[in-house]
């Protein structure tokens, strides 16, 4: 059921490449920035890219994990979401206030219809096998504690562009929005994801027997509630216990990660090494925190350097993660007789984490700014390429065994003939409606 969401995942994908490729371009002067490219481009990669592929997944995940039949396509949430989508990307670079309400309204609705699916399917394990079954398989709640900060996420986001911050007291709104989709959202979807994918690729839960699952996600959620009122409210201490909290959580799963990777030697691959480091990036505003702070003058204001460090954690660390899950899902999906295995390549690996190194650096060289920022984009322009190539074939490889397993029955004086393509326009009987026969 999750290929429709998987075809737009690969449709927003493509899209990523062409504006990242743009904005190397456009920081050396080669061709002029698109208008809006800036939220055109982090909304290709959070709202297209990732949130695609969520939809797609967290239902299929839910029902194997409660040992359910398969969810059903619930194509009006897939509808919903895409037209949301669309309507939004094209009000944002006009600022387009009708645009960018009904987007976002719909969006609101289609995370809602999600909601409710997994809340549904949670109900019918209930009835069916009873609590235990949802006691064993805790993951739901990071489905839908991460759906929760992407509703407030939405809200907070339209609220950007068409002054609804005032109305709800928020007094740093941008921050907000931040913290809510990549703190929020992303980080506890993630930590969902891999909780459900280790027993696939070990054998063996991420989290052990311990119930650490447990811990993480009550970090997760505690921590994310502090990095969102903190901003909300005009109050430091609030995002600063947030983030420890986080932080924390994190920490837990990841020292998990790692250790099944060290134990495990069949791991140790080009994939699963995108998977690890792309926390890297996450945890680097905890790691370098104190030195900016410490840092801070005229000369080196600290909002310069934290309010230009976002494209950093959607390609170091959001599409870092996504090279390595995103063909293992497109594999199983598509060609699901194929043993599936993670994506990514040490070549991508490399792109992908030095252009976030030149990125990073360019914060605090403002004299060669513009050429270091067009480096890495344009690495991170070829970390995208293989996965876009390599998702091309498969897509490619697909169609191809459809045409070949499909035979168009025409019937003709001499018999059948199994390509309309086969006759001349004059041999097909008038009025023929092809059949497919398999």
């Amino acid at each position: 059921m999750q290929a429709p969401y998987l075809i737009m995942t690969g449709l927003y994908l493509l899209l990523t490449g062409v504006v990242t490729l743009d904005s190397s371009l456009a920081s050396i002067g080669l061709m002029p920035a698109l208008a809006g490219l800036k939220w055109m481009r982090v909304h290709f990669v959070t709202l297209g890219v990732l949130t695609q592929m969520v939809f797609g997944l967290l239902p299929w995940f839910t029902a194997r994990g409660l040992k359910l039949p398969n969810a059903k396509m619930n194509w009006a949430t897939w509808l919903l979401y895409n037209c949301g989508l669309a309507i939004l990307l094209i009000g944002l670079p006009s600022v387009n206030a009708p645009s960018i309400i009904t987007g976002g309204t719909l969006i609101f609705i289609a995370i809602l219809f999600l909601m409710k699916d997994l809340i549904a399917l949670r109900r019918t394990a209930i009835a069916n096998k009873g609590r235990t079954v949802c006691e064993t398989y805790s993951t739901t709640r990071f489905y839908l504690g991460s759906l929760l900060y992407l509703l407030v996420g939405v809200i907070v986001g339209t609220g950007l562009w068409i002054g609804w911050s005032e109305a709800l007291h928020i007094a740093v709104p941008k921050e907000v929005h931040v913290h809510t989709n990549l703190w929020g959202f992303t980080a506890i979807v993630f930590a969902g994801i891999l909780y459900d994918l280790f027993p696939e690729l070990t054998r063996q839960k991420l989290l052990g027997k311990l119930r650490l699952d447990m811990l993480v996600f009550g970090s997760m959620m505690l921590g994310t509630l502090g990095l969102v009122t903190g901003p909300w409210l005009d109050i430091g201490w609030p995002a600063v216990v947030g983030l420890v909290l986080h932080t924390v959580g994190t920490l837990i799963q990841l020292a998990q990660l790692i250790r099944l990777v060290v134990s495990k030697r069949k791991m140790r691959n080009p994939g699963m090494a995108h998977l690890v480091s792309s926390y890297l990036w996450l945890l680097m505003p905890v790691i370098v925190a104190p030195y900016i702070v410490a840092k801070a003058t005229e000369d080196f204001p600290v909002a310069e350097v934290t309010g230009n460090g976002g494209p950093i954690l959607i390609y170091g660390w959001i599409v870092t993660f996504s090279l390595a899950v995103l063909p293992y899902f497109f594999n199983q999906t598509f060609q699901p007789k194929q043993n599936p295995s993670l994506g990514g390549s040490w070549l991508s690996l490399l792109s992908m984490h030095i252009g976030s190194v030149i990125f990073w650096a360019a914060l605090f060289f403002p004299a060669v700014q513009a050429g270091l920022r067009a480096g890495a984009y344009f690495l991170w322009f070829a970390g995208l390429l293989p996965l876009l190539v390599n998702l091309y074939r498969q897509t490619k490889a697909v169609v191809d065994k459809i045409d070949q397993n499909t035979r168009l029955v025409v019937p003709t004086e001499n018999g059948y003939a199994q390509h309309v393509g086969d006759l001349g326009a004059s041999e097909i009987p008038e009025g023929f409606s092809p059949t497919i026969d398999p």
